[in-house]
C-alpha cells in the first residue's frame, strides 16, 4: 500500500513530536487501536484539522482552561457589580436577571478562542461554526458566569491572557428562549475591563475581535 506521507512530510511529523518531546514508546502506544481516530475527531472538534469545510472568517487562535473558585455566597451579583477594575453595562444585569442572585458554582472549564479575518456579523459568525458542526454557544448560565469571572480575575489590570486588550472578546449565552452576545473589552481610559451584553443582531465585528466557546 502507498504510503501516505511523502518522505518530506514523514520528516516533518518525526521533528515535530521530537520537538515535542513524544519518545518512541509514546508512538507506539497512540498508534494502537482507535487512538489516532480520537485523537483527530479531537483536532477536529478545536478547527485545528478541517473535515469537509474551509474556515473562512474564523481562525483558531488557541485552547486555554478558565477557573474559577467561587466563596462561600459568592452570587453573580456580588461579583459583577461595578468596581475599580470593572464596569458592567445595565444591558449585561437587565439580560441576565434574578440568575445574578444565585451562588456561582466553581468550575474549571476547556475554552477556545477563535480570531475574525475579517469584519463579520454575529450570523456570518454562526454560520461557519454550524458549518463546521463546531457548538458555540454556551447553554449554561451559571457555568457561563463562573467561567468569565475566572477569565476576568486571571487578567485584572489587563494582565496578559486569552482575553484580548486590543479588541473585542465575543461569547454567545443562551438564556431561555434567546441568544445573547456578551461583549468583554479593555477599558484603557480607566483601566478596567467592560462587560456588556446584547441581543445578537446583525452587529458587526472587526476583524481581529477574538470568539469564545466552550471546548
Amino acid at each position: 500500500m502507498a504510503s501516505i506521507m511523502t518522505s518530506r512530510q514523514a520528516a516533518e511529523v518525526d521533528h515535530a513530536l521530537e520537538r515535542n518531546g513524544w519518545t518512541a514508546e509514546d508512538i507506539k502506544k497512540v498508534s494502537e487501536g482507535d487512538n489516532l481516530t480520537l485523537i483527530r475527531k479531537y483536532l477536529v472538534g478545536i478547527g485545528v484539522l478541517v473535515s469537509g469545510v474551509v474556515w473562512n472568517i474564523l481562525s483558531l487562535v488557541a485552547t486555554t482552561m478558565a477557573s474559577f473558585t467561587a466563596r462561600p455566597d459568592e452570587t453573580g451579583d456580588s461579583f459583577f457589580t461595578n468596581r475599580p477594575g470593572l464596569w458592567i453595562s445595565p444591558d449585561f444585569r437587565r439580560f441576565f436577571g434574578s440568575l445574578l442572585n444565585d451562588p456561582l458554582p466553581s468550575i474549571s472549564q476547556a475554552l477556545a478562542y477563535h480570531k475574525l479575518t475579517q469584519r463579520a456579523t454575529n450570523f456570518d459568525i454562526e454560520k461557519e461554526f454550524k458549518s463546521n458542526n463546531t457548538p458555540f454557544i454556551f447553554s449554561n448560565p451559571l457555568y457561563f458566569l463562573s467561567m468569565l469571572a475566572g477569565l476576568l480575575i486571571a487578567q485584572w489590570g489587563g494582565k496578559p491572557g486569552p482575553l484580548s486588550t486590543g479588541t473585542s472578546n465575543l461569547f454567545y449565552i443562551e438564556i431561555g428562549d434567546k441568544v445573547l452576545t456578551v461583549h468583554v473589552c479593555w477599558f484603557a481610559g480607566r483601566g478596567g475591563w467592560l462587560v456588556r451584553a446584547c441581543r445578537r443582531g446583525r452587529i458587526g465585528w472587526g476583524a481581529g475581535s477574538q470568539v469564545f466557546r466552550s471546548n
